[in-house]
């Protein structure tokens, strides 16, 4: 229902609510006129999860929640054998840079490019989340935003050189 409804145009944003109520949720704005909705979508926020993960084992691999601690955006130093291939928001296509991913991880399992150190894994971690501080807002919201175009250019580079790193 909500897909038909969303592709065939029949739904708008509203202005901020000053109240709203009953079952059919009669909305009430300050600016405009009252309007009567059979369905509210509050898109006020976004937290990752990973409820197939015990929650140890994701608050290991992961770090801070809020700006995971992936080297690559794909491996934590923590948990070597884990992997996160599509966990990332691009500024850019998002298909072709998760088959990227798989290609480079690919390179990795098979012995084709070699891994980087656990050091060089966190200050690569490290630098990605300076580099999304000064380009982004400080925020959960940005915590998996990338670059389409350099984080492509990173993990082709790795590959051809046979060897994952700076």
């Amino acid at each position: 229902m909500i897909v038909r409804t969303i592709s065939s145009a029949r739904r708008s944003r509203a202005p901020s609510p000053a109240s709203a109520s009953g079952r059919y949720q009669k909305i009430d704005h300050c600016n405009a006129p009252s309007i009567i909705l059979t369905a509210v979508i509050n898109a006020t926020g976004y937290r990752t999860s990973f409820p197939f993960l015990d929650p140890g084992l994701a608050r290991q691999a992961l770090g801070d929640e809020s700006r995971p601690a992936l080297y690559r955006r794909m491996l934590s130093p923590t948990c070597p054998g884990l992997a996160f291939a599509g966990l990332v928001q691009p500024i850019g296509p998002t298909i072709p840079l998760v088959e990227i991913q798989a290609r480079w991880l690919a390179s990795l399992l098979s012995g084709a490019m070699a891994p980087a150190s656990p050091e060089d894994q966190r200050h690569e971690i490290r630098r990605h989340h300076d580099i999304q501080r000064r380009t982004w807002l400080d925020s959960p919201r940005y915590a998996l935003e990338v670059d389409y175009r350099s984080y492509a250019r990173q993990m082709t580079r790795d590959m051809a050189r046979g060897r994952a790193g700076n």
